[in-house]
């Protein structure tokens, strides 16, 4: 393997399945909550909310990079306040050639991600296997859901074409910035003498600030707009409003969001101060991102990469329910990973890589995040695992601090020395 790759941004956290609740649709929400309440309300969703806990520690998945997506990737206005940069694995030991006869019959997606998963050595991490979140319901509920999964449009030549080798492949064009996305958005299309197919992914997402940048700015502000000291704990003026009148159905939420928006018109200079802190961090976490975060990872991988990926893997209600890794906390660059599903050994020989490389991913500790011009980084400290506390211990131990070589500037540990 290569260097790995550390992906800075920690800023989100899944929650268990039993505490996920979907966020409201914002009209009715503003109507019956208030403004300010609501806006508290999408930051706890955004970044503690839309992500449910798969597994108890991080994961690793091995495969192809088939996607990339740009932190403005299908963004615009209030949308663009997640910039996280994003990239896409065909899981190994598939590659994009073994989806030339899914092509040439014009499967669909759906059918796909079900071979994918029943036969890639992790494909159970693009499913569902154990019904975690059956039940739940995404923030834009399709036929299947809650898991409808995440996909990349790849086109491959048309039938009198025998076969993709003699003229290659190429991912799809990409226009209008639908061409990576969930599934029920991915048809199979035909254009030309080329057909259109979904690959099944496994949605990779380094996390940039922006969206914590920009919560943490307006938090003190929504605390007193909402009637409560800020950061102060216990109940807003809003919060013990709906206690008292909660119990006339609608009517007293009602009552509650509109006596909050007056008194959010009355404060009209706190609502514009709110909305320059906002403005301000959000151009400061983007710029941050580039520099540190996000844009380091982006001149790092490319298309067509094998790699081994680490992190914690979630599903994401956010949209129309999917499984990803979110946060990656690592990305390191793969060599000699089977490439044959057809294979038998392919699936023990996957197993047996990535017992081993996650184990070494495990192990290290990821550099500190630089500071940033104007103090420290925006970043909260990502938690160590007991095998990275262990190896970054070591690493401080005096034997381990040469720099030409141990045997010319090291030294022996002090017990050794007699």
């Amino acid at each position: 393997m290569a260097t790995v790759i550390y992906p800075g941004g920690h800023f989100t956290h899944c929650v268990h399945h039993g505490d996920y609740e979907v966020l409201p649709d914002t009209a009715p929400a503003i109507a019956t909550m208030g403004p300010a309440s609501f806006g508290k309300v999408t930051c706890d969703f955004l970044l503690g909310g839309k992500l449910v806990c798969m597994s108890e520690g991080r994961v690793c998945a091995i495969g192809t990079i088939v996607g990339l997506e740009d932190t403005d990737y299908g963004k615009s206005g209030y949308n663009a306040i997640d910039n996280d940069f994003s990239f896409n694995i065909l899981l190994a030991p598939f590659t994009t050639r073994d989806f030339w006869p899914q092509a040439r019959s014009k499967k669909d997606p759906y059918s796909m991600r079900d071979w994918v998963a029943a036969t890639a050595s992790q494909g159970n991490l693009i499913a569902d296997v154990a019904g975690t979140v059956a039940g739940l319901k995404p923030r834009e509920p399709r036929t299947g859901s809650p898991v409808d999964g995440y996909g990349v449009m790849w086109r491959y030549p048309g039938a009198n074409t025998p076969s993709p080798i003699q003229v290659g492949e190429t991912r799809a064009a990409d226009p209008d910035q639908l061409r990576q996305n969930n599934l029920n958005k991915l048809s199979t299309a035909v254009e030309g003498d080329d057909v259109l197919i979904a690959l099944p992914v496994l949605h990779c997402e380094c996390e940039g600030s922006r969206i914590w940048a920009v919560c943490n700015a307006l938090a003190p502000f929504l605390d007193i707009l909402s009637g409560k000291p800020p950061g102060s704990p216990g109940p807003s003026a809003t919060d013990i409003c709906h206690d008292v009148l909660g119990w006339i159905p609608f009517v007293g939420d009602v009552l509650c969001a509109i006596a909050e928006a007056i008194v959010d018109l009355a404060m009209l200079p706190i609502v514009l101060a709110a909305a320059a802190a906002a403005a301000v961090a959000w151009l400061a976490a983007q710029k941050y991102d580039d520099l540190f975060l996000t844009g380091p990872i982006k001149e790092k991988i490319k298309m067509g990469q094998v790699v081994v990926v680490q992190g914690r893997w979630c599903w994401d209600g956010g949209h129309a329910g999917h499984m990803e890794l979110h946060p990656v906390t690592a990305i390191a660059i793969a060599d000699g990973v089977p490439n044959d599903p057809a294979d038998p050994a392919a699936s023990a020989r996957l197993s047996d890589l990535q017992e081993r490389w996650c184990q070494l991913l495990d192990s290290a500790p990821p550099p500190q995040a630089p500071p940033s011009l104007m103090g420290p980084p925006p970043v909260p400290g990502a938690d160590l695992t007991p095998h990275q506390k262990a190896t970054a211990l070591a690493q401080q131990q005096p034997e381990n601090q040469w720099t030409v070589h141990p045997v010319i500037d090291g030294c022996q540990p002090r017990q050794n020395l007699r």
